[in-house]
């Protein structure tokens, strides 16, 4: 995707959500990135008489959250539908009209129409109803793509006990296995995946798909690279059981298209990188997966950002 004009903004994407229980039925109500920022946006309609900001508070009181996160929530989804759009691009898709609309979704994300501290004299739609359409169009052709898979409920709960178990295993990693920066960038993504598994219907499953493919090639490195045999098949099969939940549900196709623009045959993680005893910050800059910018609980990584890893490990090494 070309970068004119491309906003890069550091932002969290957290809330609150209820996860699905019945075994064997899809994730009920989980949508994806440009859906679900078609229904904030939609929320945040301005009634006459009041305040862009007063009335978000609103929004954000009544869906349990607050203004700020409600806010950094909806960044989040626009860095996830830029990222829909480059694999769509990547396909051979046509996108074009997605791609110049893509500021007017900014501009009401960010109120700059309204402003946040004007009353407004009338309802006001802090976009054009023409770009609403086109984001919920775009909605319908990310699902027709299978770019956002829908993950059974019972294997979301699997998901749930395999990265529980990568957790386990990782904390209790020797010094030999694991130095302390790699095991607190492993602990970080465990940490992700946890928090957007608890919470997917606000995150949406192609953040989680994401986190979760980065930790297990994070987990298939440290395979790689320890020398005893035992070990080395430990962390093989729990990087595998992290990965073998989406098989059934995630398209070979969409795996490639996501990544095509950001990494040409290059590998998910640097295996060389988790490698005792010496790890400088230079190598360790690139321990983050070239095809994940976003963060779906840290945030995104764009030019002149830190990576990930070094973002979060910055001291010590």
């Amino acid at each position: 995707m070309s970068q004119k004009g491309r906003v890069w903004p550091l932002g969290l994407v957290i809330g609150t959500a209820r996860t699905a229980s019945a075994r064997g039925e899809m994730v009920g109500g989980v949508k994806n990135a440009a859906a679900l920022l078609a229904d904030l946006i939609e929320e945040w309609t301005i009634p006459k008489g009041q305040t862009s900001l007063g009335h978000r508070r609103e929004v954000a009181s009544k869906l349990g959250s607050d203004v700020w996160s409600l806010h950094q929530r909806a960044v989040g989804y626009l860095v996830q539908i830029e990222r829909d759009l480059d694999a769509l691009q990547a396909a051979g898709d046509d996108v074009d009209y997605y791609i110049e609309t893509v500021p007017s979704w900014y501009q009401a994300v960010f109120s700059v129409a309204a402003g946040w501290d004007n009353a407004v004299g009338s309802t006001v739609r802090v976009t054009d109803p023409r770009d609403l359409r086109l984001l919920r169009a775009l909605a319908g052709t990310v699902d027709t793509a299978r770019l956002s898979p829908k993950l059974p409920a019972e294997q979301l709960a699997d998901l749930r006990i395999a990265v529980k178990e990568a957790g386990d295993l990782v904390a209790g990693a020797g010094e030999d296995v694991l130095k302390d920066g790699p095991r607190r960038y492993l602990l970080g993504l465990i940490f992700e995946a946890s928090k957007v598994i608890e919470e997917i219907e606000v995150f949406g499953s192609a953040a989680l798909r994401s986190v979760t493919f980065e930790l297990g090639g994070a987990m298939g490195a440290v395979a790689e690279l320890v020398e005893d045999e035992e070990t080395k098949t430990t962390w093989r099969e729990k990087s595998r059981k992290v990965l073998a939940q989406w098989s059934a549900v995630v398209p070979i196709a969409a795996i490639t298209r996501e990544s095509t623009l950001r990494s040409r045959a290059s590998p998910a993680v640097d295996a060389t990188l988790l490698e005792a005893p010496d790890l400088s910050r230079s190598r360790l800059s690139n321990l983050t997966p070239r095809a994940a910018p976003f963060s779906p609980v840290y945030g995104v990584r764009g030019p002149g950002m830190l990576p990930r890893g070094q973002r979060q490990i910055s001291d010590g090494l």
